[in-house]
């Protein structure tokens, strides 16, 4: 009798440990099918993010400069640093000129103002970013001037594609806005933006026009 219990225990364990090895089996395979489903749900919401933030940054700039006119003024007349940039919309690809006008800085730690919009043009504000068209901007965008603000921080990192000679090295670093004037027309322009000391390289525009290789990653 008691080999027989001992007979059945053994048959019973045998079983339990096969049945262990097909359901890890098949959570092996589940997860393998799901997690790229996961990471590409999560891309696109983080893109989405994106996209409505750069559009909420360039309402709050309408709103800004409807409330200052001496910074409209000088966006009018803006005409210092200019940089090339690249975008593709709707598989049309487009070289021009832009004016780096106003960023949100770096999100560095070792940051003295936090990532608030802000600067050194006394017709947009105070350079910390309280005032003037800094000051409405930054409140339009729920943005503390004195403390750090993750939450506006471009959710999706990805580098651009093909060579950019001597600025390959800043598409790693993208986690800035930067707030561009278009050289030939004026557009208002948001780009995401790599962290440097000088404001951060416009890396991909997401508004207007998104650019491709940003939404269709």
């Amino acid at each position: 009798m008691f080999s027989r219990l001992k007979k059945g225990n053994s048959n019973n364990a045998g079983i339990t440990l096969l049945e262990i090895i097909i359901v890890v089996a098949i959570i092996a395979v589940l997860v393998g099918v799901i997690t790229p489903m996961l990471i590409k749900n999560v891309n696109k919401s983080r893109r989405s993010k994106d996209l409505w933030t750069a559009e909420r940054i360039a309402t709050s700039c309408y709103v800004a400069f409807a409330a200052n006119e001496d910074a409209f003024d000088k966006w009018e007349k803006w005409n210092k640093t200019s940089t090339e940039v690249t975008a593709t919309y709707n598989g049309v690809t487009e070289k021009y000129k832009v004016y780096l006008v106003v960023a949100n800085e770096d999100q560095r730690k070792t940051a003295k103002i936090p990532n608030c919009f802000h600067g050194t043009v006394a017709e947009f504000g105070k350079s910390n970013g309280t005032t003037g068209f800094y000051g409405t901007l930054n409140s339009e965008l729920g943005v503390s001037t004195t403390n750090h603000n993750n939450s506006l921080v471009p959710q999706f990192k990805i580098k651009r594609s093909g060579k950019i000679p001597d600025r390959d090295k800043y598409f790693s670093n993208v986690d800035t806005w930067r707030i561009c004037k278009r050289v030939d027309n004026g557009q208002l322009e948001v780009w995401t933006a790599d962290h440097n000391k000088y404001g951060g390289y416009p890396c991909f525009r997401l508004w207007p026009n998104p650019d491709d290789e940003y939404t269709k990653k």
